[in-house]
């Protein structure tokens, strides 16, 4: 009988260090590719978030604007000078043309072209359904940063604008000309990054009569959201 080499037992997980390796780096994989899941999720729920804030702010600072026109076009006796141009709020800044730059960075171009405030308002008009809104012609009566007209405001990367047209349903064929007291007011707030809010008014004039002690006021007829 020959001398052979000695017959030797494996023990036990000898040569499976690899067979155990495989396992391990795909449930690392996973782990990885969840936590990587949440972290974009967390990201995106983040933006959405921030992002519906900013809009309810803006919506509430388009309503302001529009508050603030209010107060002063109530006690002009005569809205015809608004609605043919020659007149707009002492609060606006500077002429209503060009790019107007914002304190906390950026700016908004108001008038005129495609991309501006005034554009896109002409835009949507003459997409409208009602004829009567296609062939009145909005009126710029405000226009400044929101911070110049609330001093004191977070919100320094608002820029609102404020229109004024002829009341849709008064059938003189003058838009220019206010004939029943009627107007609309049209509040816009809009962010560097394109982000704006509308809000339309129908307001009516109502004179004071000093020798009752009744002050000029305005009287809320209609408000909406503008989508």
């Amino acid at each position: 009988m020959s001398e052979g080499v000695p017959f030797q037992t494996p023990r036990p997980g000898q040569g499976q260090t690899g067979s155990a390796l495989l396992p391990v780096m795909l449930l690392m994989f996973l782990f990885s590719a969840i936590a990587i899941g949440m972290v974009v999720v967390v990201r995106v729920e983040t933006t959405v978030a921030g992002r519906f804030v900013q809009a309810t702010q803006a919506l509430h600072a388009a309503d302001a604007a529009v508050a603030l026109s209010l107060s002063e076009l109530k006690m002009m006796g005569d809205w015809t000078p608004v609605l043919a141009g020659g007149v707009q709020s002492a609060r606006s800044e500077g002429g209503f043309a060009g790019r107007k730059v914002l304190p906390g960075g950026g700016s908004i171009v108001v008038c005129c072209g495609s991309a501006s405030v005034a554009g896109r308002l002409a835009q949507e008009s003459a997409l409208a359904v009602a004829e009567a809104r296609r062939t009145l012609q909005w009126r710029p009566f405000l226009w400044s940063p929101l911070a110049s007209l609330l001093p004191g405001s977070p919100l320094s990367s608002l820029y609102v604008v404020v229109f004024v047209e002829d009341d849709e349903d008064e059938d003189d064929g003058n838009g220019s000309a206010d004939g029943n007291r009627r107007v609309v007011v049209r509040g816009e707030a809009i962010q560097p990054d394109g982000l704006r809010r509308a809000v339309e008014v129908l307001i009516e004039r109502q004179p004071g009569d000093p020798l009752r002690g009744l002050a000029p006021a305005v009287r809320l007829l209609r408000w909406r959201e503008v989508r």
